[in-house]
């Protein structure tokens, strides 16, 4: 799960096909239940979000959200700013390792 369309974008072409943005750094209640529905009772879900304040606070609701429902794992991007959206492939790779 990452915040925008472009980090989707990025992931999809270094081949991670179940990428989902959630448009934004907060999670509508329907959002949280299609995610529940798609990932099932036993899910997993890996989120990537930018690594600046707003990226922080997004990961701090979806966990806040989801801790109770599916399996979740944080990707913290290194350097203050990064964004899914310019990794390159192999940074990718490395960072959902």
């Amino acid at each position: 799960m990452v915040e925008g369309f472009f980090d989707v974008f990025n992931l999809w072409q270094a081949g991670y096909k179940n990428v989902v943005a959630l448009m934004g750094t907060s999670m509508s209640d329907e959002q949280e239940q299609l995610i529940i529905e798609a990932v099932g009772k036993n899910g997993k879900i890996a989120l990537m979000f930018d690594s600046d304040e707003a990226g922080a606070k997004a990961t701090t609701e979806v966990v806040e959200r989801l801790i109770d429902k599916v399996y979740l794992k944080i990707i913290r991007l290194d350097q203050e700013g990064l964004e899914p959206d310019s990794l390159s492939k192999e940074e990718i790779k490395k960072a959902l390792k």
